[in-house]
């Protein structure tokens, strides 16, 4: 049986650059990948990097709607085809920097606990077993299947992975869910020319975000020409046509579609890891248990990314790589709880960009607060390249003058956001931000204008 210091189960971010890590430093490492197919992770092959690349070549195209649907398939094809070479040299590059000697050795296969240090291989040609003194889980997340009958088997319905391959551009999109996936394939495809409908179960469009931001958000994807039904419950699925109960209206209405995308969520890979018979525990929703400091409930087995559950970023693996890294080499100190405020951002077009506390929660927590609000029509770059869709809107404490949260819905919004979050993060006012020196004409100047609007 091989022996190695460390032995790593998926080959995500936060995975690949501790093995680069730990390798370089000498470390007998190996990378235990499932797929071929996914060297490099979720986020290279599936998520980020396919799906950004896909938007910024639909936002291209957004101008010439009046273009006959052939054309518009064919963009589309060509689109697809040239995202495929793109992704296949990412995938590629990323296995031939882990795989190597002064690295790691990736190895092909399925792995499972037999016991807390030991792991079962089952690879194409039979099954290998290794050993390892510490072991990190990086199997990731793949997205939730709903009770919906008809789904099974059925050429039409897709998962946000999925969709991502297919090269024919769906003249109808009905997408099951009103959540962050769902709005970034949305605004998307509606780019690319496809007629797209979203259907929500819940009451209320972006239920996490204000009132005025989710308001914002929802004019300007119905301008795009995008349906948003509320209420609406995916009943079943019967060849191309979608059922759909409107339980305000005690309604059934049939949607025909050429594609129906499943964007209903994403849940913790562990079936299958006999994690038992290593002692790890798991969550209500299959996620692996973990500290401040990601080990397990067995201390030498960690578990990062989005297998442990939480927010589903790619750089929150990131940083959990710095955290184990931390635990292994160097002083333990840093953990979960110092890691600071975390900015998301949904590339929607505009895009929107969150951190902190919104206005509703400032309120139900009885914060004293300003609000300061900007429309991103006033901010000059945002006229100049014809972008003036959105809102900016920051919450700041009284007194501290702290900047407890902010909601921006604007071009490069996820730029912006990176230099809040270090203003929250290092504890500074936002007078720092205020008063700052921007180049100009740029997004991030709205900054000097967004604190003289408070509400």
């Amino acid at each position: 049986m091989k022996q190695y210091d460390v032995v790593i189960i998926g080959f995500g971010k936060g995975g690949k650059t501790l093995a680069s890590f730990l390798g370089k430093k000498g470390w007998n490492i190996a990378v235990v990948e499932k797929s071929k197919k996914m060297y490099g992770g979720t986020c290279i092959n599936v998520a980020c990097i396919p799906t950004k690349y896909l938007i910024h070549e639909a936002k291209k195209l957004q101008f010439r709607q009046n273009q006959e649907w052939e054309e518009k398939a064919k963009t589309y094809a060509s689109v697809m085809a040239t995202k495929k070479e793109f992704i296949d040299k990412l995938r590629l590059g990323n296995y031939k920097k882990v795989n190597q000697p002064n690295v790691a050795e990736v190895i092909d296969g399925f792995a499972s606990f037999v016991d807390e240090h030991t792991l079962s291989v089952e690879q194409e040609n039979g099954v290998i077993q290794i050993n390892a003194e510490t072991i990190i889980i990086n199997t990731g997340a793949t997205p939730v299947l709903p009770d919906i009958i008809g789904i099974d088997n059925n050429p039409v319905v897709y998962t946000s992975e999925t969709l991502l391959n297919e090269e024919r551009l769906p003249k109808t999109l009905s997408i099951i869910g009103g959540g962050y996936i769902s709005l970034e394939f949305a605004s998307m495809y509606a780019d690319f020319g496809s007629k797209v409908r979203i259907f929500d179960r819940g009451d209320t469009f972006l239920p996490k975000e204000d009132g005025d931001v989710a308001k914002a958000v929802r004019e300007t994807l119905e301008k795009k020409g995008i349906e948003i039904h509320l209420q609406a419950r995916s009943k079943k699925i019967e060849g191309d046509q979608l059922v759909i109960e409107f339980t305000n209206e005690g309604a059934e209405k049939n949607f025909q579609s050429d594609a129906i995308l499943l964007a209903t969520g994403r849940k913790p890979n562990t079936d299958g890891l006999q994690l038992e018979k290593a002692g790890v525990k798991t969550g209500k929703r299959k996620e692996v248990v973990v500290d401040s400091q990601l080990r397990t409930s067995t201390p030498h087995i960690f578990a990062i990314g989005d297998v442990k559950g939480g927010p589903q970023f790619t750089y929150v693996s990131l940083d959990d790589y710095r955290i184990v890294a931390d635990q292994l080499t160097g002083g333990k100190e840093y953990n979960q709880e110092k890691r600071g405020y975390l900015p998301y951002s949904v590339f929607i077009d505009p895009p929107l960009s969150r951190i902190g506390l919104t206005e509703k929660e400032a309120i139900d927590k009885n914060v004293n607060f300003d609000l300061f609000t900007l429309a991103a029509a006033d901010i000059p770059r945002a006229k100049l390249v014809g972008e003036t869709e959105g809102m900016l809107q920051v919450i700041v404490e009284k007194g501290s003058d702290e900047i407890l949260g902010a909601a921006l819905f604007c071009a490069e919004s996820y730029e912006i956001i990176n230099l809040i979050k270090y203003n929250m993060d290092t504890g500074d006012t936002y007078h720092t931000l205020k008063n700052q020196i921007y180049t100009h004409p740029s997004m991030t100047e709205s900054l000097n204008y967004l604190f003289d609007e408070l509400v």
